[in-house]
């Protein structure tokens, strides 16, 4: 039914001042602008959440020979838990944030 109308065919019942078209056209530059709005508003949000994390955030590099805790899943209940093990040694650095 709808989509006649907006294809010309059917004539809707109830005129609303404006031709559906219209309608159509105004209502997709109010998503515009409040997607757009949305969107910057998220970005300063993040923004927030960001700068308030790295406020105590450290870089970490570990050298071979350094004793460290590894965090493996943990195979004995749901997948979304995480175990620490170790104390393990590091035998290799791979790239700044990857070790063996």
């Amino acid at each position: 039914m709808y989509s006649e109308a907006w294809e010309g065919v059917h004539n809707p019942p109830l005129s609303l001042g404006k031709s559906t078209v219209d309608y159509l056209r105004d209502l997709q530059d109010r998503f515009d602008s409040v997607r757009s709005y949305a969107e910057a508003h998220n970005a300063q949000a993040q923004k927030r959440c960001v700068s308030r994390y790295n406020l105590r955030a450290r870089e970490k590099h570990f050298q071979v020979g350094d004793l460290v805790l590894l965090l493996s899943p943990d195979t004995t209940s749901a997948r979304t838990f995480n175990k620490w093990n170790g104390p393990a040694r590091v035998v290799q650095v791979c790239l700044p944030h990857s070790y063996h």
